[in-house]
């Protein structure tokens, strides 16, 4: 995840984690105009164009806005805009991902696995933003994961602020879902530091990996 209003220090973050392994960022959008969003996605697309880029609405924008905004981002390279339009708006942001051919993701749209089974089966996005800790747990998740791959959907495993030991099973079922999953968003290792387990997880090298131990690679610590 980039953070910053400022096109030039999102440049230059994005470079950084770039130069560090990573190869997929997430910048969200929709906090403020749609022209400082352009100049702030446009300046990231410049500075790693060998990554993939993915922008994140949380339900920020109207309708008219959307309009506003996508013919806009259709000229720079995107992965998918996640979450456009407010909950319920579902048809309608995938009109405009359509129209203007971006690939739609939606998270917040997906409140229990039958949502993302509906969403799935109706075709109304490219991909669906999974909470494995939080929406189903591990086996359905990794149901979805298939289900999702099977209709050319992509399926995005992602973190909610819980421990190694939540963060490791989510890692473990992206592992197991293989093909079916993409680039996960799993970057919240070592920002929640519980003193219970260890190792505590890390990303090196752009990736998070467990390594050497049994289980879920980690042990309580006593």
């Amino acid at each position: 995840m980039l953070h910053s209003d400022d096109p030039a220090t999102l440049a230059a973050q994005a470079q950084g984690a770039f130069a560090n392994g990573f190869r997929t960022f997430k910048i969200k959008v929709a906090v403020k105009s749609v022209a400082l969003d352009i100049e702030r996605v446009t300046a990231v697309c410049e500075a790693v164009p060998n990554a993939k880029l993915r922008l994140d609405a949380n339900e920020g924008w109207s309708a008219s806005q959307v309009a506003e905004a996508f013919p806009l981002f259709s000229k720079l390279r995107l992965e998918f805009v996640e979450q456009p339009l407010p909950v319920g708006q579902a048809a309608l942001a995938r009109r405009y991902s359509r129209e203007y051919g971006i690939p739609l993701a939606l998270d917040e749209e997906i409140g229990s696995v039958e949502d993302a089974k509906r969403l799935i089966a109706e075709g109304l996005c490219d991909g669906i933003v999974l909470k494995p800790m939080t929406g189903g747990g591990l086996l359905e998740n990794l149901a979805l994961a298939e289900l999702g791959h099977q209709a050319g959907v992509k399926v995005i495993f992602t973190s909610t602020w819980e421990s190694d030991a939540g963060l490791a099973g989510t890692l473990h079922l992206a592992c197991a879902a293989g093909l079916a999953a993409a680039p996960c968003g799993l970057s919240t290792a070592g920002m929640i530091s519980d003193g219970f387990v260890r190792p505590p997880l890390a990303i090196r090298d752009g990736r998070l990996s467990i390594r050497g131990m049994i289980g879920i690679g980690l042990q309580a610590v006593a």
